[in-house]
């Protein structure tokens, strides 16, 4: 009986081991069972991004998702198709770009992936594919040089070319203080006129839009640019409007940049400079009437305020860099990104508040020091919008009309884009459900081995 024991036990054991290696061969024998055939992107501008995919298995398809990165984001957004499980799925996803949250500006570089599961468990995972989300309005021709591409239509191709030399002009400029970051991409698409920037504008009300009138904006993390070329300032546009992206990538963290060095940076950088902040910094030093320019957090609420915000922001980064070095300035910008406040960050840097450096600066300038109450009341200035887009200067008289959002007459033939991929080119994983039943099956044996080893030592 004893013997009987014994050899039951080395064939369980034996059964096991078989049934361990049996598993391993299937599943090096059967990677996946997914193909992907292929797909089709449309470009449905102002609207949003039309996907659909052909994907077949051994088993029901369960998700089919797609994830997307707009621009220099690095971080995706997924969304999932919605279709009936099955064997042989043909499926659609509109990915709308026509509100505040989803607007994606035109001219933007967007990467996309896809992703594929079945109800055995395997996952197919495409190659990362691109495309650019142009305005379908027009059609586009490009200039790329070092880095930076430049979309332009119809007869402006010399203004193309001038917009992307400034581009290159201020990266040079600002290199010192910038340093990696002058080389990161950056997208620009040039309008003609004001009507046809109407429809790449972000979303706003119909009469808001009428009455908007503007030279450019910045998209800062997305690394995109809307300039309009029909203007006599469109290169000091461009120049501005770039450095603002710059300022974004080599401070990004959890502090809030200030508008007063968002904006005094970016006329500091700006090649073609106007005059106008000028003039109205001139007129508040003869009256000794300046703003408390470090007080603020965004930008005050009257045109002749910004415009005199700009040129004292302007002139006081100069002060800064030319008092204490285009070093220190770098160091601010990385301390800003580091750092949790942007008080710490300038007394780390400079060793002193930025109270104190502007009173320097005021003092440089022979006006009256700013004297900060112990409960400072100083009004607060009407915000601008927190998702980082900044419009072309004001201009003196003009109405600003403050956007709200966050951070197609004749249309032209759509992007179609078709591939092919086979399941050699994309990621799987085990058979969940098959390692499932291992377990159970792995667990039996070993409790009933557990069980006659207790009765043989009996």
């Amino acid at each position: 009986m004893r013997n009987y024991k014994i050899k039951l036990f080395y064939v369980l054991i034996f059964v096991s081991i078989s049934f361990y290696s049996s598993q391993s061969f299937l599943n090096a024998q059967n990677p996946s069972s997914i193909t992907f055939n292929d797909y089709e992107i449309e470009n449905k501008f102002p609207l949003g991004i039309k996907f659909d995919v052909n994907a077949t298995s051994t088993s029901r398809i369960t998700d089919i998702s797609v994830n997307m990165w707009k621009g220099e984001i690095g971080v995706g957004v997924y969304k999932n198709f919605d279709f009936e499980f099955d064997q042989n799925v043909n499926a659609s996803l509109f990915w709308y770009t026509n509100s505040s949250d989803t607007y994606i500006p035109p001219g933007t570089n967007i990467k996309y992936q896809f992703k594929i599961n079945n109800e055995s468990g395997d996952e197919l995972t495409s190659e990362i594919f691109e495309f650019v989300y142009h305005d379908i309005n027009f059609s586009w021709d490009s200039i790329v040089d070092e880095g930076f591409v430049v979309y332009y239509h119809g007869p402006v191709k010399n203004r193309a070319y001038k917009i992307l030399e400034t581009i290159k002009e201020t990266a040079n400029k600002m290199e010192p203080i910038f340093g990696e970051y002058v080389n990161s991409p950056i997208a620009v698409t040039v309008y003609n006129n004001p009507v046809e920037m109407i429809e790449g504008l972000p979303p706003e009300s119909k009469t808001i839009r009428r009455e908007l009138i503007t030279q450019g904006m910045a998209f800062n993390t997305i690394g995109t640019l809307l300039i309009l070329a029909s203007g006599s300032d469109y290169l000091g546009t461009a120049s501005h409007e770039m450095t603002h992206i710059l300022v974004h990538r080599s401070t990004e963290g959890i502090v809030s940049v200030p508008s007063w060095l968002h904006e005094g940076l970016a006329e500091y950088a700006n090649i073609y400079p106007s005059f106008s902040f000028t003039n109205a910094l001139d007129k508040a030093i003869i009256n000794d009437d300046l703003l408390p320019l470090t007080m603020f957090s965004g930008q005050p609420g009257t045109s002749e305020d910004k415009l005199l915000f700009y040129g004292q922001s302007e002139s006081f980064i100069s002060f800064l860099i030319e008092e204490f070095g285009v070093e220190k300035m770098k160091e601010l910008l990385v301390a800003i990104k580091s750092s949790t406040t942007l008080d710490s960050a300038i007394q780390e840097t400079y060793g002193q508040t930025k109270v104190q450096l502007e009173n320097l600066w005021r003092s440089s300038l022979g006006v009256s020091l700013y004297i900060q109450s112990k409960n400072p009341l100083v009004p607060t200035p009407r915000p601008l919008p927190t998702i980082s887009l900044y419009s072309l200067t004001p201009q003196s008289g003009s109405s600003q009309i403050q956007n709200t959002f966050q951070d197609s007459i004749s249309i032209s033939e759509p992007i179609n884009q078709n591939q092919s991929n086979s399941t050699s080119s994309c990621n799987t994983k085990p058979n969940e459900l098959n390692a499932d039943y291992l377990t159970i099956f792995t667990g039996t044996f070993v409790f009933l081995i557990f069980l006659l080893g207790r009765k043989y030592k009996e």
